[in-house]
């Protein structure tokens, strides 16, 4: 999925060495992530500005193909304005986008010591999770950030900030922005909950002419919408995405799909999607409980018991993995900080699993 960035070597180098695979994360990167994660939990939007690297975000946008270069006259002050816009940006989401532990799942080696990290984090004020691609490259200042996908929305920094800039500078609009920009309001419609609003809306919207970028966030928006309406059509949907996108469609749509078989019943099919999902994030809690569910479905007790324990120990409060431990031992005790709203979660969630 990275497009590579412009190479400075003359034709006369040799050819650079092959990187070696899934290299050992090294501890500046998850000191890196875990200063950006403190961060965000203090919204001190300059500590969070400075993990980038901005000229190396500008070239990655240009690679996608959905930005042209800017001119060098104008990449210096295009670069200011990068760096103050993530320092707003990081006080305006740190009520929604704060972590306070960071896993590295992977990391997978990029030329030029470049790396690709998947990482999970865990916020305990938010009572959530982030699954969170990084690109990273090493310098005489340490480790910097110079590109992000939020695997959970489809979204990948380099081609919104592109999309951005090409909106700014453009003469004429080109006809998929308005469309883009659609989708990024959708986000927050979804998260208030105004699940059905957001679902017309997509359906109107229609993913014809986006770039494939942006075809992405559009499929894993309208999976998700519909799963809380209609698990089957939801269903149909994540397999109208899957055909549209092909080997470009995000991880989560086999998560999303994976609750949806759970509720039509099909644990089987539940149990293939989170596993094609665990593939790409081992050791998530929410994809764990979700196997435990279809394991004990299938009449995998042991199995379902190991995914439910998993899953709380990297998450001690999440409520669908309790209600899976109380599936199986109906007598297990809650923990005594769970709220009343908590357990009341709980509960719910129980009926509707293993009713």
């Amino acid at each position: 999925m990275t497009a590579l960035l412009l190479a400075l070597a003359c034709l006369a180098a040799p050819p650079p060495a092959a990187p070696a695979a899934n290299p050992t994360p090294s501890p500046a990167l998850q000191t890196l992530l875990d200063r950006l994660g403190d961060a965000l939990t203090r919204a001190d939007g300059d500590a969070a500005a400075g993990a980038y690297d901005y000229a190396d975000m500008l070239d990655e946008g240009v690679a996608s193909g959905l930005m042209q270069p800017i001119p060098r006259g104008d990449r210096r002050r295009v670069l200011r304005g990068l760096a103050q816009g993530q320092a707003r940006r990081a006080v305006e989401l740190a009520p929604i986008l704060n972590w306070q532990h960071t896993e590295i799942l992977r990391a997978e080696a990029l030329a030029g010591g470049r790396q690709v990290l998947t990482v999970r984090h865990r916020s305990e004020r938010l009572n959530t999770v982030f699954r969170r691609r990084y690109w990273v490259r090493p310098g005489l200042l340490g480790w910097k950030i110079y590109d992000v996908e939020d695997v959970d929305v489809g979204v990948r920094t380099s081609e919104a900030l592109a999309v951005g800039i090409t909106a700014g500078r453009a003469a004429e609009t080109p006809p998929w922005i308005p469309k883009v920009q659609a989708l990024w309001g959708l986000i927050g419609t979804i998260q208030a909950g105004q699940v059905a609003e957001a679902r017309a809306t997509l359906l109107a919207l229609s993913p014809e002419g986006l770039p494939v970028a942006f075809a992405r966030t559009y499929w894993l928006l309208r999976v998700a919408a519909q799963a809380d309406l209609d698990a089957a059509a939801a269903l149909e949907d994540a397999a109208e995405a899957h055909a549209a996108l092909g080997g470009a469609a995000p991880s989560a749509l086999w998560l999303v799909a994976a609750d949806a078989r759970l509720t039509t019943g099909d644990a089987q099919g539940a149990l293939g999607d989170v596993e094609r999902f665990l593939q790409a994030f081992p050791g998530d809690p929410e994809a764990l409980a979700v196997r435990g569910f279809a394991r004990r479905a299938l009449g995998q007790a042991d199995g379902a018991r190991a995914d439910f324990d998993q899953a709380l120990r990297a998450a001690p409060r999440l409520l669908d993995a309790w209600a899976g431990r109380l599936c199986l031992a109906p007598t297990v005790p809650l923990p005594p900080d769970l709220s009343a709203e908590q357990r009341e979660g709980v509960a719910l969630i129980r009926r509707q699993r293993c009713p």
